[in-house]
């Protein structure tokens, strides 16, 4: 009787699909990325949601100008740019980027026109949150809300894509909790150090159970001559869980840490409690402390679920009071599906454009970030405006001295493993281009750092009444932030602002020659399939802080390299290239195309044909940060340099007198002259004889060399006249009366 009930069911909700997909306006407008697919497949359909079941939704508006506002966030991080610096308040985000209040009004009276109840609009215009009805809701999106049942759980989900009326489509980039298939995951791996005395951590940390304690942590990473403790700056803790503050306050008192406790937000009406991830939430806060316990710390806590998770980012960006932020909670990009990441995406945009840093956990199944044998990545790490964090394990001596890291890899992804590899959905930012070593040149590749996240080499944490050790790329992203909130305090003591989007700044000290000592570049191991390497690599990215040295590297006043007026180059020939450091500091020259050219101080000598580019350096000093590597292109002439000759005045020649004639070429080379007219002059060298009278025709020639081609001829015509003559009388001779004589002459 179940089975043919169950049948009923699927029959009457495919009926209902098909008939409402018959009364479906053809105007109507899909939008696309809602419908779990991945999700669907591995579940059973078990009927439909009940019509009057009250669903919570958030409507999400697109931002105006997007590609404005890219091009903008990377004027902020330039330091040679007159904005760098110069965030936006979510006010100013809102006036130019955000929806049109009459494009968000718009929607608002579309929905309460169609039954919704409108549940919370917010200033910033990108996110609406609607209450309705099962039934209102899927008369108005054509859709229908079938229920399924999982392993694990049961969902709800639409069977298609929601429909609007064109002129509202066109406002709406998604509508976000039509299902609840996907739930976030806390990215942390915790050992019970009672249960592992047979298996103990591979070094003598100084916290319980002989796992890392704040101390140790400053020692491994070089952080011990830091004078700074975060105080002033703001981090925000992205969390679907609560937690217990008398559990603060015990790691606080046992490391001589400040029991001030964090300030609480709950989004959503979120209550607070205690879940079966509260680990997740204090080893966030703790870690915090470990290293920036002055900072201000503001958890943001809210209900698990793509709505939640958004309506907390939103929160988070909106309320603008932290400038770093720290999440572990994922999900494989994958499951996320494509409407969400979109709508996190534009979150992200507004935080970077506002300065806010935001670090998020890479996860821990390695490069199988679903667990199922497939390459994937985890959603936040993996978006372009989020610098994502991956795992090392990490080697000290007995005074927690640094030795060296390697890929965190306890060999399969259940295990753990550090996160990595190359977004599906994501195309390459501008700051991961040409970079050699990524997987891809096409995509975004992941992480972008990395950090201690072994737990056999884990960090102690006093969390559910006891201490353990806790590994996962859940501890190296605070910590990250942690790290990030010493920073901004030590750039604003120096007038700077705060570092902001972090991603293009790490990236840019890759190509610099401090890049070894400013980060520990893991070059063994690998996290499933991706294997370390030199510099970048996408088993951890570009390393994990080498604490004071990179500290000073960003917060430093920064300064940049201009060219000069690139030279002309001739083929084998020479030309001098300049350039200046706002430091004023001396400018390195190199080639970076020895083939080509070679560059001795600022002269450079060409070898050969083709493009030579000249890189400028500048290493810095106690005072500046060294400067980002800038090239300049000289086009060498690509075949050998044209002449021409030119002739002096043409002399003046009398029959069988002689002159001088002259010309000079163009490339200082000496000229050759030929008589083209043989019987009326002659030429040898430069002197010119005139034999006859006529036009006397020279040609001018330079047959060229090594660098220049040979000369067009010219021709010069010198007019001979012709020969003068005279007369002379002899003696005149005696002639008589009618006689005669002989003149001659």
């Amino acid at each position: 009787m179940k089975i043919q009930i169950h049948k009923i069911v699927i029959l009457l909700s495919l009926f209902l699909m098909f008939a409402e997909a018959s009364l479906a306006n053809t105007t109507d407008v899909r939008i696309p990325g809602h419908v779990p697919k991945e999700h669907i497949s591995k579940a059973l359909l078990s009927g439909s949601v009940a019509p009057d079941k009250i669903l919570s939704l958030a409507v999400a508006l697109p931002l105006r100008n997007q590609q404005k506002l890219e091009a903008l966030i990377q004027k902020l991080q330039d330091p040679k740019d007159p904005l760098f610096g110069k965030y936006l308040t979510t006010a100013e985000f809102t006036a130019e980027y955000g929806a049109t209040q009459a494009d968000y009004d718009a929607v608002i009276n579309h929905f309460k026109a169609e039954g919704y109840a409108i549940a919370k609009s917010h200033d910033s215009r990108l996110i609406l949150n609607l209450d309705a009805p099962v039934a209102t809701i899927e008369k108005s999106l054509k859709i229908h809300i079938n229920e399924y049942t999982d392993q694990k759980r049961s969902f709800h989900a639409p069977d298609s894509d929601p429909a609007l009326p064109p002129e509202i489509a066109i406002k709406v980039s998604a509508v976000l909790g039509l299902d609840n298939a996907a739930v976030l995951t806390p990215n942390y791996k915790r050992i019970s150090p009672a249960s592992q005395s047979a298996n103990a951590p591979l070094y003598n940390g100084t916290g319980p159970g002989n796992y890392l304690s704040p101390s140790d942590i400053k020692t491994a990473y070089n952080l011990n001559s830091l004078t700074v403790d975060g105080t002033g700056q703001t981090v925000a803790l992205f969390e679907l869980d609560g937690y217990n503050p008398d559990e603060i306050i015990t790691y606080s008192q046992q490391y001589g840490l400040p029991t001030t406790l964090p300030t609480n937000i709950y989004v959503d009406g979120f209550s607070g409690a205690v879940g079966p991830n509260t680990v997740e939430v204090i080893l966030d806060i703790e870690l915090v402390k470990a290293i920036a316990p002055g900072a201000q710390i503001l958890v943001y806590e809210g209900v698990n679920g793509l709505l939640g998770v958004t309506n907390v980012y939103n929160r988070i960006a909106t309320d603008n009071l932290a400038k770093i932020v720290s999440t572990s909670w994922g999900l494989a990009e994958s499951l996320a599906g494509l409407a969400w990441i979109k709508v996190e995406n534009l979150i992200f945009l507004q935080m970077a454009a506002q300065g806010q840093t935001i670090f998020a956990a890479a996860g821990d199944s390695g490069a199988y970030d679903g667990n199922n044998n497939t390459l994937m990545v985890d959603d936040p790490a993996s978006q372009p405006w989020v610098t994502g964090v991956g795992g090392t394990s990490l080697s000290i001596d007995s005074s927690q001295n640094y030795i060296s890291e390697t890929v965190w890899n306890n060999g399969s992804a259940n295990a753990g493993a550090g996160g990595g590899g190359v977004s599906v959905f994501w195309t390459i930012p501008s700051y991961q281009q040409g970079i050699p070593s990524t997987y891809s040149s096409t995509y975004r590749n992941v992480p972008d750092v990395a950090l201690n996240s072994d737990p056999l080499t884990g960090y102690s944490i006093f969390v559910l009444g006891g201490w353990y050790g806790v590994g996962g790329t859940s501890c190296a992203a605070p910590l990250w932030a942690a790290y990030t909130a010493l920073v901004n305090q030590q750039r604003i003591n120096n007038g700077l602002p705060v570092i902001g989007f972090i991603s293009p700044t790490l990236y840019a000290l890759e190509a610099t020659a401090g890049y070894s000592q400013d980060f520990h570049d893991v070059t063994i191991g690998n996290n499933l399939f991706y294997y370390a390497g030199a510099a970048y690599d996408n088993a951890t990215g570009l390393g994990s802080f080498n604490g004071a040295n990179l500290f000073s590297k960003l917060t430093l006043p920064s300064q940049t390299i201009s060219f000069g007026v690139a030279p002309t180059i001739a083929y084998l020939g020479t030309g001098t290239v300049t350039a200046t450091a706002t430091s004023g500091l001396p400018v390195i020259f190199s080639s970076r195309t020895p083939t080509i050219c070679t560059v001795t101080g600022s002269t450079v000598t060409d070898k050969t044909a083709g493009n030579c580019v000249i890189a400028a350096n500048q290493a810095g000093n106690a005072s500046y940060n060294a400067a980002v590597p800038v090239t300049q292109t000289i086009a060498v002439v690509s075949s050998k340099v044209s002449q021409t000759i030119s002739f002096g005045p043409a002399p003046a020649i009398a029959y069988l007198g002689t002159g001088t004639v002259t010309a000079t070429a163009t490339s200082g080379l000496s000229v050759t002259f030929t008589s083209t007219t043989s019987t009326i002059c002659s030429v040898t060298g430069s002197t010119v004889k005139g034999l006859a009278a006529g036009s006397c025709v020279i040609a001018a020639n330079q047959a060229g060399n090594a660098s220049y081609n040979a000369a067009a001829q010219v021709t010069q015509t010198i007019v001979v006249p012709k020969a003068s003559q005279t007369i002379g009388f002899g003696a005149a001779p005696a002639i008589a009366y009618l006689g005669t004589g002989t003149v001659k002459a």
